[in-house]
């Protein structure tokens, strides 16, 4: 595999994982009150439906935790790409969104 493919597949899993990230933390007024908010919920029910169900059924936080630390790991190697070491450092972990 290229190098440019890797960091092409790691940009698709960081969208996919950051979606779940934004789907744990929307709570139920932002879904009654901002349109967009629950179109965006509901394209990320329906295209991660297998994700969603193991987020919704976890009672532990794993679930929650391992789309942190997927976000997390790959915003590290993103940055070290983009920027350098002592820079990556310092933003890890970044979470927010």
């Amino acid at each position: 595999m290229k190098y440019s493919d890797v960091f092409k597949e790691m940009i698709e899993l960081h969208s996919v994982y950051t979606d779940m990230l934004w789907f744990a933390r929307t709570n139920e007024t932002t879904l009654s009150t901002i349109e967009l908010a629950r179109k965006n919920y509901d394209r990320i029910e329906s295209q991660f439906p297998e994700l969603v169900d193991k987020l919704r059924n976890d009672d532990s936080n794993f679930e929650h935790g391992f789309n942190s630390g997927v976000v997390a790991a790959i915003r590290y190697m993103l940055d070290l790409k983009e920027t350098d070491l002592e820079n990556a450092r310092q933003n890890f972990p970044d979470l927010d969104s």
